[in-house]
């Protein structure tokens, strides 16, 4: 028998062995470079036919990489040499390790194939990668550093930091390392599954004498699971650069209570980051945006019926990133980009870019922001502006740069309009415009007379004239349900108001008060208040009436307005039979009948064709008017 066998040279490869040999060793060279690729020993070696060699008594593979460093040591118990086609086989179980320890394998039959350098285990294939693997040499000097400034020794790798890889076979090949069928990674933060899995180690470099991981691919039906996030694709890809996962292929997932679709998605486990890319499509549960899903009021029906169900929202965007907040860690941002588009069922908003920040325990919605050109529509409101801020904690939108809103007829701008949704009212301020359709301000025009008061018939022109719409101007304006009657609500405009219907009407004031529902698509108008310096010029086909004071007050029912002033209300109707003006503390106007009547300190009235008379009981004790001037 011989002692020692040393195969070396090809020259040698079809020498067999007579008998036996102990403490086989045969290195595999590549033929253009001259290095060796691969050292293959045993404990024995003895002839099984004219071209194969039984290796046993421990088996060791070792294979090299360029600079003749040890990439992987393979051991097993006996293995099966053919000197044709240099291969090594064997249906033993198979242990491996990289030349640090940090990569491990281990499996059930394997096969080493010369010709292209691979080495390929059958079955029940299981390797283990230790995390910081993963890391940089830079990220591994500042943990590093880390460690030490903090005056701590960092202990031997723990099992947490293990991340496993579970295949039915697996190649490795100088620095890939492929599994494939039924693959399953695991590690603390969660788990993957995929037809495939590849696995790229870098090169060394002078600075780093390890091989460190540059890539980990899955492809094929990959699902993973890791904390809240279920995602799945046609491919994943670990870049050890960004320490992130990108799913293409389809990719869907589920993170919290969020679903989604996109064309590429990017998941980084260790910052809690969660991107996706172009052609986002997702499903937010009810209460992400409110429980009804819009950002403008209901009706109290409507409010009802939202609260008891719930509306989930369909959004559309071209980028969506799920983030921790980096000013204060308790809430998670999700936010949406370009051409973002969202559907409830009860609304839509538009806009480009749409943050929403939830609490990180109970994933409540804490605020949701909407900015560049934000469009809000729901029934017959359309409300745009430059940004929407929606607070859950009060329930309040407000809606700047610019807002314009219509609201069935009613439609305005203002520089801030702001939404009380719990209540149900909003309020607009600084430089408010709004038009209002055709008796919103009442049934008929303020001081119409006769057949005018009761038809609201055109001021000029013929009667089949249609009314056009009434304009007002003020520094602010709300609208709340009335509180003494919720059934009504009261649309107050406030500061330099001043009120505009065609042809008909105008009044201006310090403050105008409405009575009525005015709920979407009703204008049933009870009574109006207008306060401060009131001024109102009605214009009819025959004429006109003037009339001043500080408080002028409308009441629907019987188109009556009574005006009062301390030192004296001015009432002034000119037609073509002259001029009749009048003073006093209050004047009341009727329309149908046309009655004015004028009461207080020494009232006064000068009449042309005695159109307007006094009330009687108001005038005892008083003067007797002056006589009409001639």
């Amino acid at each position: 028998m011989v002692a020692a066998l040393v195969l070396v040279s090809p020259a040698v490869r079809s020498q067999l062995i007579e008998g036996g040999a102990k403490r086989f060793k045969h290195a595999f060279v590549d033929e253009q470079t001259g290095k060796r690729t691969m050292l293959l020993t045993g404990g024995s070696a003895t002839n099984i036919s004219n071209e194969e060699l039984l290796i046993g008594d421990g088996v060791r593979l070792q294979f090299f990489d360029d600079t003749g460093k040890t990439n992987l040591e393979v051991a097993s118990a006996a293995c099966i040499y053919n000197l044709k086609i240099e291969s090594v086989a064997s249906t033993n179980r198979l242990e491996a390790s990289s030349g640090s320890g940090q990569f491990s394998l281990e499996g059930d039959g394997f096969e080493y194939a010369r010709a292209n350098g691979s080495l390929t285990i059958s079955n029940h294939v299981h390797a283990t990668i230790q995390k910081d693997l993963l890391q940089s040499p830079s990220q591994m000097a500042t943990t590093s550093s880390s460690a030490q400034s903090a005056g701590r020794t960092e202990a031997a790798p723990a099992t947490n930091q293990l991340l496993h890889i579970f295949s039915d076979r697996m190649r490795y090949q100088s620095n890939l390392a492929v599994f494939e069928h039924n693959v399953r990674v695991e590690d603390p933060q969660g788990k993957m599954t995929c037809s495939a899995l590849a696995v790229a180690f870098s090169e060394r470099s002078p600075s780093d004498e390890s091989r460190r991981i540059e890539s980990i691919v899955a492809r094929q039906q990959v699902v993973i699971d890791s904390d809240q996030v279920h995602a799945s694709g046609d491919q994943a890809t670990y870049r050890q650069a960004t320490e992130a996962i990108e799913l293409t292929g389809n990719p869907a997932w589920r993170l919290r209570q969020y679903e989604g679709r996109a064309e590429e998605l990017v998941v980084n486990r260790r910052t809690r980051e969660f991107h996706a890319r172009r052609n986002v499509e997702m499903t937010l549960p009810p209460g992400s945006i409110r429980q009804s899903g819009s950002l403008l009021p209901e009706s109290s029906s409507e409010t009802t019926a939202a609260a008891a169900e719930g509306q989930p929202a369909q959004v559309r965007a071209g980028d969506f990133e799920f983030k921790p907040d980096v000013t204060d860690t308790n809430f998670n941002l999700a936010v949406f980009r370009d051409n973002v588009r969202v559907n409830s069922g009860n609304g839509n908003l538009d806009c480009e870019l749409m943050t929403i920040m939830s609490s990180v325990q109970s994933n409540r919605t804490e605020s949701v922001v909407a900015e560049r050109s934000v469009v809000m529509e729901q029934g017959d409101i359309r409300v745009t502006g430059a940004k929407a801020v929606y607070t859950a904690t009060n329930e309040l939108v407000e809606v700047t740069g610019n807002p314009e809103w219509k609201m069935s007829q009613r439609e305005g701008t203002s520089e801030v309009l702001a939404f009380d949704l719990k209540n149900r009212a909003y309020h607009a301020a600084r430089n408010v415009r709004t038009r209002l359709p055709p008796g919103a301000l009442g049934a008929s025009t303020w001081l119409r007379s006769g057949s005018a008061a009761r038809t609201n018939a055109a001021a000029s022109g013929t009667s089949t004239d249609p009314p056009k719409p009434i304009e007002v101007a003020s520094d602010d304006f709300e609208l709340k349900p009335d509180a003494a009657n919720t059934n009504l609500s009261l649309a107050t405009y406030r500061g330099h108001v001043r009120v505009s219907e065609p042809e008909r009407m105008n009044l201006t004031s310090e403050e105008l008060t409405v009575t009525g529902k005015m709920s979407s698509g009703t204008n049933q108008v009870e009574g109006a208040v207008a306060e401060g310096n009131v001024d109102l010029v009605v214009r009819e086909a025959g004429g006109e009436k003037r009339a001043q004071g500080d408080k002028a007050v409308y009441t629907a029912g019987n188109s009556e307005v009574v005006l009062t002033r301390p030192n004296g209300v001015k009432f002034v109707v000119a037609d073509a039979e002259g001029v009749i003006e009048g003073s006093g503390s209050k004047a009341v106007y009727t329309g149908a009948p046309e009655i004015l009547e004028l009461s207080g300190n020494n009232p006064v009235l000068t009449a042309g064709a005695g159109k307007v008379r006094l009330n009687p009981e108001s005038l005892k004790k008083k003067a007797a008017p002056a006589l009409p001037k001639s």
